[in-house]
């Protein structure tokens, strides 16, 4: 992992904007759920920040509430979207589209599994966090071998894509405790280089002050 210690690049991740299911709680994994209107005001929001940053590369998780989002940046920046599967967020099986109080009747064990942190629990028979770190991994070393030194990469994907690569730069000892849910629309930041990766900013939601309200879900669970 990181064979290419001599590119130095920087890596900035989106959350998607907020949608319908967002704002109920429900969980939704692989589900194709669009944008709701705040999510849409959030998506120019980030649009406007990308403008500033100028991508050199722009990839996107392949569900609608992330090429949504993809696609204003790309408006804004001139750069086309690509389409990057192995940025969805971490498939949840039959928990998608359901609650957390419906998901810790309907699979008692599963979600307190879930809740203990466990790296090999499939929720509602879907991925594992291991395995959701491995295509993480996979995806920054093609990227570290594709672009530039000097290169901005923007991405959009997904709250426990994001969480998963918190974990991958910071390693396997950090708590989920260290680090809230990003917000809808926030922006995460890596830089790569010979110190391998390294956090420089977490749920940065300076861009999203002009959206009212900044933010509209639910509160998540720490997983501890």
């Amino acid at each position: 992992m990181w064979e290419r210690w001599a590119v130095s690049i920087d890596l900035y991740f989106f959350r998607h904007g907020r949608t319908e299911w967002n704002s109920q709680g429900r969980y939704q994994g692989h589900a194709d759920v669009d944008l709701d209107r705040l999510g849409r005001g959030q998506a120019l929001a980030v649009a406007e920040r990308c403008r500033e940053i100028g991508p050199t590369l722009l990839l996107t998780s392949d569900l609608r509430r992330c090429s949504d989002v993809a696609a204003r940046i790309a408006e804004r920046t001139g750069v086309e979207a690509v389409p990057e599967p192995r940025l969805r967020e971490r498939h949840v099986g039959q928990w998608s589209g359901l609650t957390r109080d419906e998901i810790a009747e309907r699979f008692p064990d599963e979600y307190r599994r879930w809740r203990a942190g466990d790296l090999d629990v499939r929720p509602g028979g879907g991925e594992t966090a291991r395995e959701l770190q491995d295509r993480i991994v996979q995806l920054i070393d093609h990227v570290v071998g594709t672009v530039g030194e000097g290169a901005s990469v923007v991405a959009v994907t997904h709250a426990g894509w994001i969480r998963g690569a918190m974990h991958v730069a910071l390693g396997p000892g950090t708590s989920k405790q260290a680090f809230g849910v990003p917000s809808q629309g926030s922006l995460t930041v890596l830089s790569h280089g010979e110190h391998g990766l390294r956090l420089e900013a977490y749920n940065d939601r300076g861009h999203l002050l002009q959206v009212e309200p900044v933010d509209q879900e639910p509160p998540a669970p720490m997983v501890l």
